[in-house]
């Protein structure tokens, strides 16, 4: 599955989530809006929702780390049934390496 854009809602963090933007590893054209001022968690999903241009929209938290293939079964089961709100098993990473726990 292609991604039409990766949205960082950056909600006025210091410093900005700009100077760690890389390009998407699928060409994705990755867009930052930046905060002056925190808006909070809730106003920043909604002001992303509103911007977000794709058919799918999937929010990450900034303590998500996608696995490789982590797009493809999510849509599969949207594709089934579009209504559907789709939720992935999230497994525990060590905080330090980010690598799944397995314990």
């Amino acid at each position: 599955a292609n991604l039409k854009e990766i949205l960082l809602i950056d909600d006025a963090s210091s410093p900005p989530m700009s100077d760690y933007v890389t390009q998407a590893p699928d060409k994705a054209p990755v867009v930052v809006v930046r905060h002056n001022r925190r808006q909070g968690l809730v106003r920043s999903k909604a002001q992303g929702g509103l911007l977000a241009r794709g058919d799918v929209i999937v929010f990450l938290d900034c303590h998500v780390r996608p696995m490789d293939n982590w797009l493809s079964p999510l849509l599969d089961h949207i594709g089934k049934n579009y209504r559907r709100i789709v939720v992935p098993v999230i497994p525990m990473l060590d905080g330090d390496t980010w690598k799944v726990d397995e314990t």
